[in-house]
């Protein structure tokens, strides 16, 4: 029973992994911060090296926002996380503001994966 719930767990990742060409990681999460209203706190989104592992490639950017509620980082968070795509949020730091302890500034690495041709 567990096998087979692992089995399905792995079966609907790999459904959502990046499976088609001109997808972009950048223009994703850049997306998304517009959707969710926070793309004018962005500082940057910086293309991290990729990783192969196994049969799949990691690609992976760093994403820099500041005087952000915690309530909008939690949105944009979830967002990525609810991604058609396989999204991940691989690393997340906040801090709160010295000028304004109600406002965070963060860093996220968020990873998408794609399938390695042979």
């Amino acid at each position: 029973k567990q096998v087979l719930a692992a089995q399905q767990k792995i079966s609907g990742v790999e459904n959502r992994i990046v499976q088609y060409k001109g997808f972009s990681l950048f223009s994703t999460v850049e997306g998304i911060a517009v959707k969710n209203h926070i793309k004018d706190k962005i500082v940057f989104i910086r293309p991290q090296p990729s990783q192969v592992l196994g049969d799949y490639r990691e690609v992976a950017v760093e994403v820099k926002v500041e005087s952000v509620t915690l309530a909008q980082t939690v949105k944009f968070l979830e967002t990525i996380q609810a991604s058609p795509q396989f999204l991940r949020v691989k690393r997340a730091q906040l801090k709160t503001r010295y000028n304004d302890p109600r406002l965070l500034d963060g860093t996220f690495v968020v990873a998408s994966y794609e399938q390695v041709t042979k």
